[in-house]
């Protein structure tokens, strides 16, 4: 008796196991096929996966996202008005927590698993991210890593993902934004 329960217990916890591990895969699956479409639509202004308007600012309006990151809270896209800046970026909350060391680890997690995301259709061959991971220190209110695609297509050489960790007084927030930054001398695309 004793010898079938450990062969089912065993047996279970297997059969658990492989189930996290596609859970795991599928979430990570719907992860990068969303931020693959996201990134596609960079070269399009963002026109694509605009929705409905949610409110004007003085220099620019602010759209529902057609397209979120699973998880993802209040995934918008700005489109700037201004006469020096007609471009769009994409914004999505990915987190908030009152516990910095829960956040360091979701923000590290979320920069690896966009790191990871092979985008399809920017060049013949899939490609990917590079960039570094900030230090992080409680004690400073606002950091941000930026990510950028390896690639020599003119539409995505400026692309830059940002993953941000802002303070907000009550806790602390992961945004991650899509944009459209000239390369700068710093940025020697040294990866980590």
């Amino acid at each position: 008796m004793k010898k079938t329960t450990l062969c089912i217990s065993i047996l279970l916890l297997n059969l658990l196991c492989h189930a996290q591990i596609i859970l795991q895969n599928g979430q990570h699956k719907q992860f990068a096929d969303s931020l693959n479409k996201i990134v596609l639509d960079f070269k399009n202004n963002f026109s694509t996966i605009k929705g409905k308007q949610l409110n004007t600012e003085p220099e620019a309006i602010v759209f529902v996202s057609k397209i979120c990151l699973p998880a993802a809270k209040n995934c918008t896209v700005k489109k700037y008005t201004s006469t020096e800046d007609k471009t769009a970026s994409w914004q999505a909350l990915l987190y908030s927590s009152d516990n910095f060391d829960e956040t360091i680890k979701m923000y590290k997690k979320f920069f690896a698993q966009i790191k990871a995301v092979n985008i399809n259709g920017v060049d013949k061959i899939g490609t990917s991210f590079f960039g570094k991971l900030e230090k992080m220190d409680e004690n400073v209110r606002f950091f941000t890593s930026t990510l950028r695609l390896k690639t020599d297509n003119v539409y995505f050489k400026n692309l830059a993902v940002a993953i941000e960790l802002t303070n907000n007084y009550a806790g602390w927030d992961i945004y991650v934004n899509i944009y459209s930054k000239k390369i700068d001398v710093d940025d020697d695309g040294a990866d980590e």
